[in-house]
């Protein structure tokens, strides 16, 4: 498994899939805190995260990274975008 070095406080568990490795799993929300606190704006941290980090393959045991949602919330916003609503993503 491979791992993010500085985002260990981020890390919050592994995942597994049937026939593949076991992958490191990093709360996105915890990572943009920790870019945060690193000097760069909220905007600037999803930048870097999804360029160089979520961006950077690095073979089977590259991390992957959880983004937290509410189940019914989610469905809600799916079903008033198929409505012609907003769009969720």
């Amino acid at each position: 498994m491979l791992k993010l070095d500085g985002f260990d406080h981020c890390c919050i568990g592994t995942v597994e899939r049937f026939g593949q490795n076991t992958v490191l799993c990093y709360d996105l929300e915890l990572v943009i805190k920790e870019l945060m606190s690193q000097g760069m704006t909220n905007n600037e941290a999803y930048e870097y995260f999804h360029f160089n980090i979520l961006g950077a393959w690095m073979g089977e045991g590259t991390p992957c990274f959880l983004k937290r949602e509410n189940y019914e919330e989610q469905e809600h916003m799916e079903q008033a975008d198929e409505k012609g609503g907003f769009n969720c993503l």
